[in-house]
């Protein structure tokens, strides 16, 4: 019983520094400063998509014009 209750407060150490650890990971500037370039990225992606999108709408009226 003792063993177990040592063997979890060293599980319980090392879960802590573990969580230390992340939380200085994820507070650095670079951490910060990719996080915010992977969003814009993203949001530069969507607006593309959403673009492409709007233009092939344009291309389809256009041709169905031309057709008529």
């Amino acid at each position: 019983m003792v063993d177990d209750q040592k063997k979890l407060q060293d599980d319980n150490k090392v879960i802590d520094e573990i969580q230390k650890q992340f939380e200085v990971l994820f507070s650095t500037p670079q951490y910060l400063q990719m996080n915010q370039i992977i969003k814009n990225t993203k949001c530069l992606i969507n607006e593309a998509n959403e673009d492409t999108i709007i233009i092939q709408s344009i291309k389809l009226t256009m041709i169905r014009k031309l057709q008529v």
